[in-house]
């Protein structure tokens, strides 16, 4: 009797069982009708997805899909002479889904547009006739402007095909303004009727383009988005370059940060997919569109970029590391601020991060590092430092360290009575510092007294090596000015020796006394600057300058540019150095506000004893009445271009150049590699009285 009882149970569960597969399926089952007359239609495919699973339906119209998980379904039916139509289906595990359908029958003769729109440029279109019988159908288009004309007016389309007809707008034969006109293609064969075709066009006088812009961003994450645009003007010209520019600061342009679609005749909408953005950030986005006549730009949207997950630091100090020994195959791994302060007993080791990590604007007490720190692109967030003394930064001293990827946000180091100041650390000696980003946020500030950068506050050559800064970023998303001292300021390093920064940008604020600098305050290496670029304003007393504020007459600064808004309370100011240095294929755009009798105020140069500039420019205005387009001190000038008035040019200079870009292609071979004469920005101004727009080459780095 027990063994039986056993025997019952067993096979209740299997009953059980098997019950419950049943349960979690379901069917879909349905018929296709004739949406004219009702009859079933035979033959016809219907295919499932998910799945890609296809079925035919049969004489009476029936098909059927059996067995089909929970959820959601798309059907899709495709018969010749019919419109394809889809359907969403939702399949009931136990249950048969209904899922009938009308499909409308497709007339003996079609276009493939109804409306074409020519916008105010485009000449050319294509549209096709079909025939959906099985006999030839003959086409006759009437109606016609004398403003259009197509490649044929009359013929026949064979049984069941298509016929391709070029549609061609003359706007020679038309007025200015907006036309549209209703053709007619009458039909017979198989049937006999007629279709209509709207034809719409403008001609317009020849203008810069105009470009619309979402009024929002779709799919935001940590560091990217996506947004559309539209071109809802060609200016009657091709369209050369479109697409959307964005910026830490209002008003971005192409300047700055933008992607580049390409190159149309059509009015169109299109999307940018902006990437490797900053997390929990705000950028100012705005659309552009660029033909012969000039650049448009729409109105402005603002972005903000998710914020990350980051752990936030309690202030203590972690017994161990998440992970790791402190070499270079297996480095200490970091994910909390806890851990990073840890560092401080490992000096010399090797470190990766493996999260973002909140600081917590708790008071940091920086520490020396010779270590290596790879950021892996995690972001330390509020960076908060209030202390007395020298060397003041996440680290105070980086000797003959590895720094790199590594992002700062929001950091604020208020030590005003402090000496060798800077975001990553006070001070650098015989290291490399690659691929790091300083961000200023609402109440950010760096401050010191002298040495004072956005990244070290001086970066000097060790015993046997230099110390580079590659490819760094300072950006600023507020107006005020972030990075304050009195001597040796700079948006990256405040002073460097013996030290490069190669690749880096900055789009802040800085103020000071002398040696002022865009990039650094002081230049003092073979070659203080490569390949950098400045965006700003730039206060200072003098020595003052958009990428170095001083330097010295053997270093050259090479292939960097600055847009600058700069004030000048004393003498010795220049759109790229203010004292000193040799420039070579450079340029400088902006202002420079200086007393009426300052001295030594120059477009690209401020004070040198011997003004050495090469393939350079400057579009650089001031209000000094000392001024001077290249050099405050004029002497041994060689090889440079600018757009401010004036009567002569001697050898390769040009005073009052109204095309930048031609003069310095035809005049110079000499570092023309430096440079992109097919990739030009415009400068707007006075040239000899008259209100000009000047070509002017971009670097070849931009």
């Amino acid at each position: 009797m027990k063994r039986f009882f056993v025997f019952v149970l067993g096979l209740l569960s299997i009953i059980s069982c098997s019950q419950l597969v049943v349960e979690l399926e379901g069917d879909i089952q349905g018929v296709v009708k004739d949406y004219s007359h009702g009859g079933m239609i035979n033959n016809c495919l219907v295919t499932i997805t998910p799945g890609g699973k296809s079925v035919t339906t049969t004489p009476a119209g029936i098909y059927e899909f059996k067995d089909l998980e929970g959820g959601d379904y798309t059907l899709t039916f495709s018969k010749a002479g019919y419109s394809e139509e889809s359907i969403r289906v939702e399949v009931i595990p136990g249950q048969v889904s209904q899922a009938d359908i009308m499909l409308k029958p497709l007339s003996a003769f079609s276009l493939s547009h109804t409306e074409i729109d020519f916008g105010d440029y485009e000449t050319n279109k294509v549209i096709y006739l079909y025939n959906n019988t099985d006999s030839g159908c003959a086409y006759e288009a009437s109606n016609i402007p004398q403003w259009l004309s197509l490649n044929s007016t009359t013929g026949t389309v064979p049984a069941g095909s298509q016929l391709a007809l070029t549609v061609t707008v003359d706007r020679s034969r038309m007025e200015y303004g907006r036309h549209s006109q209703i053709l007619t293609f009458s039909y017979s064969g198989n049937g006999s009727g007629s279709v209509t075709l709207a034809v719409k066009c403008e001609k317009v006088e020849i203008s810069a383009p105009s470009v619309t812009c979402a009024a929002s961003a779709e799919d935001v994450t940590e560091t990217s988005f996506s947004i559309n645009g539209a071109i809802v003007k060609t200016g009657g010209q091709q369209v050369t370059s479109y697409g959307h520019c964005w910026s830490l600061n209002p008003s971005p342009t192409v300047d700055d940060y933008k992607t580049s679609i390409g190159t149309t005749a059509s009015l169109c909408e299109f999307t940018s997919e902006v990437t490797e953005l900053t997390t929990g950030t705000k950028y100012y986005v705005r659309a552009y569109a660029v033909n012969s006549q000039g650049i448009s730009y729409s109105d402005e949207v603002v972005v903000t970029t998710q914020e990350a997950y980051s752990d936030q630091w309690d202030g203590t100090v972690a017994q161990s590391f998440e992970s790791g020994s402190g070499t270079s195959s297996k480095p200490y791994v970091i994910t909390t601020g806890a851990q990073l302060m840890l560092m401080k007993d490992y000096p010399d080791k090797h470190f990766v991060l493996a999260n973002n990590i909140d600081l917590n604007n708790i008071n940091w007490k920086p520490f020396e590092f010779s270590g290596n720190l790879d950021g892996k692109g995690y972001v330390i967030s509020n960076l908060y430092i209030k202390r007395t003394g020298d060397y003041q930064g996440l680290f105070s001293e980086a000797n003959y360290a590895n720094v790199r990827n590594l992002t700062i946000s929001g950091v604020r180091i208020d030590t005003p009575e402090s000496n060798r100041v800077g975001a990553i650390a006070g001070s650098f000696v015989g290291a490399s510092i690659d691929n790091c980003k300083v961000i200023f946020k609402e109440g950010s500030e760096i401050s010191g007294i002298d040495y004072v950068g956005g990244v070290a506050g001086l970066v000097m050559g060790g015993l046997s090596s230099d110390t580079f800064v590659s490819g760094c970023v300072v950006e600023s998303q507020i107006s005020e000015f972030v990075i304050n001292g009195r001597d040796y300021v700079g948006g990256v390093a405040g002073y460097s020796y013996g030290g490069c920064c190669d690749g880096c940008m900055v789009n802040a604020n800085i103020g000071g006394r002398v040696s002022v600098g865009g990039i650094v305050g002081v230049g003092n290496a073979n070659e203080p600057a490569l390949n950098c670029g400045f965006f700003g304003k730039i206060s200072g007393n003098s020595k003052v300058g958009g990428i170095a504020g001083s330097s010295n007459y053997n270093a050259i600064i090479k292939a960097c540019m600055a847009k600058i808004d700069m004030v000048v309370e004393d003498d010795w100011a220049g759109g790229i150095c203010g004292a000193e240095a040799r420039i070579q294929a450079c340029y400088a755009d902006g202002n420079i506000s200086a007393p009426r009798y300052a001295d030594e105020i120059g477009g690209l140069m401020g004070y040198a004893w011997t003004c050495y500039v090469e393939l350079s420019y400057s579009t650089v205005s001031c209000s000094s009445q000392q001024y001077s387009p290249f050099c405050g001190r004029y002497g041994g000038l060689t090889d440079c271009a600018t757009v401010f008035s004036g009567s002569s040019s001697d050898g390769n200079v040009m005073y009052n150049c109204t095309d930048i870009t031609t003069f310095m292609r035809e005049a110079y071979s000499k570092y023309a590699d430096l440079w992109n004469f097919n990739n030009t920005w415009t400068w707007t101004g006075t040239v000899d009285g008259k209100e000009v727009s000047v070509s002017c080459p971009r670097l070849a780095w931009e």
